[in-house]
C-alpha cells in the first residue's frame, strides 16, 4: 500500500472498440455506425425479461414528462454504477451511435431496471418491478444519485472562463511550472491541460462514494480459519452480526443509517474451475508480461479490464498457475493513477476524477471474488477492494479540506493560471461536497473524524478477513494492515505487526523496515527512521509510475471512450 501527499498513486486501490481510421467513408461510418448501434439496441430488448420494458409507443412520447428528463447525460452518470457485465455494450450505445429519443430513452429504461434487478433483495417490494414513470420518480427520490446534480449552464461557463493560452504560462521541458506557498511545483503539461469529463462528474454525485450506499462486508463459514479471524479482530463491527448461512458465505452491503432499515447481502456464486488450465506465462518469457501491459496501456482503464477479463480472468484457473501474480501486476502497473495535490482543489478534483474511471472496477473486482472466492486470484481482487476504500478515505479529506477554497474561487474575478479551468473544477468540488454531507447527515454522522474512522474500520476488516483465511497472502495482509494502523498513528501496533511477521516475507520495504527494528537504538529513533524509509518507498514509486503515465499518454488516452454529453 502507497501512501502520499504531495503525489498519491492509485493502485490497489482501478470494452474493447478498436476503429481503424481511414478505412470508411464518412458516409459508409454513419450508416456502419447506426446499423450496429441498433444491433446493439435491438440485442438489448432481446435479452430483457421485463415484460413493461418496451411498453407501449406512448412510453416513448417526446412530449411525455418523464421522457424529457431521460437523456444521455443521465445514463452516462448511471454506467459506472452498474454491474460490469451489464456496462460492455451499453457503455458505446448511450451517445456514440446518436439514437432516436425513443430509443435513447428505452436504454435508459433498460439501465435503470438493471440496476433494480441487480441489486432489487435490497429495495422494498413495492420498489423492485416500475413503470417507467414510477421508475424514473424512484431514482429522483435517491440521496446518492441525481440526475439534475448542479447547474450544467454555469458549469460550461466556468469552463470557458478557465481556458488559458500556453503563453501566459512558464512551461520548461514539457513541464508547467506553478508558484505555490510552498514553492514552485512542476506539473505535467499533459496532466494539467487535460481533458476532463465534468458534466459526467456533476451527474454522479455523491453517488460515486461508498459511504453512500454501503460498503462490502465479508462473513466465512465457520469452518474457514475461524480461529485466526477471532484472533486478528479486537472488536466486532456493529454489522458482523449473525448473517451467516450454515454453509455458505456473503457479502453484504451495509448502509449505516436507521436502525430499521433491512440490511441484505449478495451471496458467492462460486463457479467450477476445474476445467480451467494454468497460466503459464512467467517462467517460458518474462519479457511478455511487460510487452502485454505496455500494449494494454493505449487504452482506459476500463477498457483495459475488459480486455484483461476476457483474455485471462474469465479463461484460466484462479488459483494455479501465474494468473494471480499476472493480476497483480496487472492492477499495479495500469490501474495506477496520479493525483498531483499541489492545491486543495486540484487534490480534492483529482480524487473525484479517478473515483469516475475506477467506481466500476470495484464492482468488477467484487464481482470476481464472489465467483472464485478464497483463490489467490480472487484475494488479489480483495486487495484492490481494500486500497479503494482507503482511495476513498483520502478524497473524503480533500474535499473537506478544499471547500472553503472552492466557495472564495468561485466568487474571485478574472482568470487565474495556477489550475487550467480553475472554477470548472472548483464547482465540481463544491457540488459534490454539499450533496455528500447532506447524504451523510441525513445518515446522522456528525463529523469528518466518524467518517474516516468507519472507512479505516471497513479496510482493517478486509484486511483481518484475508490475513485470517487466505493462508497464502497472511504476511502481505497484515504488513498491509500494519501500514495502515502507521497511518493512523499507531505506530506501536504497526511495529508489533511487522515483528510478528516470518523473517523471509519477501517484502523489500519490509526487510528494510526489519533492518531498521534490529539497530541498537532507541524506539523513538527507530519510528522515525522507518517514516524515512516508507517516505522514500513511496517517492520512488511515484516517480516511477508518473514517468509510466506520461509515457502512454495516460490522460489523453482515458477521456476518448467518454460518450459526449
Amino acid at each position: 500500500m502507497k501512501r502520499a501527499s504531495f503525489v498519491f498513486p492509485f493502485w490497489k486501490k482501478e470494452w474493447f472498440w478498436s476503429w481503424k481510421k481511414g478505412s470508411f467513408s464518412s458516409f459508409r461510418q454513419a450508416v456502419f455506425l447506426s446499423f450496429i448501434g441498433h444491433l446493439i439496441f435491438i440485442g438489448l430488448l432481446i435479452i430483457t425479461e421485463q415484460g413493461h420494458f418496451l411498453g407501449s409507443h406512448k412510453s416513448f412520447d417526446s412530449e411525455s414528462p418523464w421522457l424529457t428528463k431521460l437523456n444521455s447525460f443521465s445514463a452516462s452518470a448511471l454506467l459506472p454504477l452498474l454491474p460490469p457485465s451489464l456496462q460492455d455494450s451499453l457503455f458505446d450505445s448511450i451517445d456514440k451511435f446518436r439514437l432516436p429519443d425513443g430509443e435513447k430513452a428505452a436504454l435508459l429504461e433498460k439501465l435503470l431496471q438493471s440496476w433494480i434487478d441487480y441489486y432489487g433483495d435490497q429495495l422494498p417490494e413495492k420498489q423492485r418491478n416500475l413503470p417507467p414513470e414510477d421508475l424514473f420518480k424512484f431514482w429522483r427520490q435517491q440521496p446518492y444519485f441525481d440526475f439534475d446534480s448542479g447547474d450544467k449552464d454555469r458549469l460550461r461557463e466556468f469552463k470557458s472562463r478557465g481556458e488559458l493560452n500556453r503563453r501566459d504560462l512558464v512551461i520548461y521541458r514539457n513541464r508547467v511550472i506553478i508558484r505555490t506557498p510552498g514553492g514552485e511545483v512542476a506539473i505535467p503539461e499533459e496532466y494539467f491541460f487535460r481533458q476532463c469529463p465534468y458534466e459526467q462528474l456533476l451527474a454522479c454525485g455523491a453517488g460515486l462514494f461508498y459511504i453512500t450506499e454501503g460498503f462490502p462486508t465479508l462473513e466465512a463459514q465457520d469452518d474457514v480459519g475461524g480461529s485466526q479471524e477471532k484472533e486478528l479482530r479486537e472488536t466486532e463491527s456493529i454489522e458482523q452480526e449473525s448473517v451467516m448461512k450454515k454453509n455458505g458465505f456473503r457479502v453484504i452491503l451495509i448502509t449505516p443509517s436507521d436502525e430499521t432499515e433491512e440490511k441484505t447481502s449478495l451471496e458467492l456464486k462460486p463457479e467450477d474451475d476445474s476445467d480451467r488450465l494454468p497460466l503459464r506465462l512467467y517462467q517460458s518469457n518474462p519479457t511478455r508480461v511487460t510487452q502485454i501491459l505496455d500494449s494494454l496501456m493505449a487504452f482506459s482503464e476500463g477498457m483495459q479490464f475488459k480486455f484483461f477479463k476476457e483474455k485471462y480472468l474469465d479463461i484460466y484457473h484462479p488459483h494455479q498457475g501465474d494468473l494471480p501474480r499476472f493480476t497483480r501486476d496487472f492492477i499495479n502497473s495500469n490501474l495506477s493513477n496520479i493525483i498531483i495535490a499541489y492545491n486543495p482543489i486540484a487534490g480534492a478534483f483529482g480524487f473525484i476524477e479517478q473515483l469516475f474511471f475506477s467506481k466500476h472496477l470495484d464492482y468488477a473486482f467484487l464481482e470476481y471474488w464472489q465467483r472464485h472466492p478464497y483463490t489467490k486470484t480472487g484475494w488479489e481482487a480483495l486487495f484492490y477492494i481494500a486500497s479503494h476504500l482507503n482511495f476513498e478515505k483520502r478524497g473524503i479529506a480533500y474535499l473537506y479540506s478544499a471547500y472553503g477554497e472552492t466557495k472564495r474561487a468561485l466568487t474571485r474575478w478574472g482568470r487565474e493560471s495556477d489550475i487550467y479551468q480553475k472554477k470548472a473544477k472548483a464547482y465540481i468540488v463544491k457540488e459534490v461536497y454539499e450533496e455528500l454531507t447532506s447524504t451523510l447527515e441525513r445518515k446522522n454522522y456528525q463529523s469528518l473524524e466518524e467518517i474516516l474512522r468507519w472507512y479505516t474500520q471497513k479496510e482493517k476488516e478486509l484486511y483481518q478477513f484475508i490475513a485470517a483465511h487466505g493462508p497464502e497472502v497472511r504476511s502481505r495482509a497484515l504488513f498491509s494492515l500494519a501500514l495502515l494502523y502507521w497511518e493512523e498513528g499507531e505506530e506501536m501496533k504497526a511495529i508489533d505487526i511487522w515483528q510478528g511477521l516470518p523473517p523471509d516475507y519477501s517484502s523489500e520495504t519490509f526487510q528494510d523496515i526489519r533492518e531498521v527494528l534490529n539497530y541498537p537504538t532507541s524506539m523513538a529513533k527507530k519510528i522515525k527512521m522507518i517514516g524515512g524509509v516508507l517516505n522514500w518507498e513511496r517517492s520512488d514509486t511515484n516517480k516511477r509510475q508518473l514517468e509510466r503515465l506520461i509515457k502512454f499518454h495516460r490522460w489523453k488516452v482515458r477521456v476518448r471512450t467518454l460518450p459526449s454529453l
